[in-house]
């Protein structure tokens, strides 16, 4: 499918989505290093575009 077809399939909130890009360094006061539910829920219910990575988010789990 070509872009504009798959634009014009688009609703202006998917577009306005797309453009927008999050970060997430911390989640409840502490480094968030995977998403959790919420976090992919908000994601894939507002199509966000992308997210962010910083150091915080590559370290190893702990536990």
């Amino acid at each position: 499918m070509e872009v504009q077809q798959i634009l014009n399939t688009m609703t202006l909130e998917e577009k306005i989505g797309q453009k927008i890009m999050l970060d997430f360094r911390l989640w409840q006061q502490q480094d968030m290093i995977e998403p959790n539910s919420i976090i992919a829920n908000l994601l894939r219910v507002h199509n966000i575009g992308g997210v962010i990575l910083f150091a915080n988010n590559l370290k190893k789990r702990t536990n």
